[in-house]
């Protein structure tokens, strides 16, 4: 404990000698700074892996539409397009263009053609108003970015 607080911003010289509840206090503070430290660093490496597996998710998608398993494939899309929400820090449907600047532009026409398909695949009845409806706003959004319409 002596080593975190002369690591910290701890202005004051650190005393040799300390009470029992001074002590007791501490200690559950430097436990709970560290336990933030891992939580949140366990989430950056989580967010990691995410975003390195989202490729797998879309590749996994494009087969199951070529293969005509649409229920499979729109898991597999969803499952996609909630990983990049999560990346992002954004709720179910809340992605934006915006968030993207700085990233390459396959990421936008890959998101683009995620929602073009779910359209697709949406489109078959009914009872997918809902999840169309969604879909289609969001390809309002992306398709000015898409590669070739910039």
């Amino acid at each position: 404990m002596r080593l975190a607080l002369q690591a910290s911003d701890f202005n004051e010289p650190v005393p040799n000698d300390v009470c029992a509840s001074c002590y007791s206090e501490m200690s559950s503070i430097t436990s709970r700074g560290a336990k933030l430290r891992a939580e949140k660093s366990a989430k950056e490496q989580s967010m990691k892996i995410l975003w390195r597996n989202r490729l797998k998710l879309l590749k996994g998608a494009k087969q199951k539409t070529r293969e005509r398993n649409f229920k499979e494939a729109s898991a597999l899309y969803e499952k996609y397009l909630r990983t990049v929400e999560l990346v992002f820090d954004k709720p179910p449907g809340g992605l934006q263009p915006d968030d993207f600047k700085g990233i390459k532009q396959k990421e936008l026409t890959a998101i683009t053609s995620v929602y073009w398909d779910l359209i697709r695949i949406y489109d078959t009845g009914s009872r997918f108003d809902d999840r169309i409806s969604l879909a289609a706003k969001q390809l309002v959004k992306f398709f000015p970015f898409s590669k070739g319409q910039a």
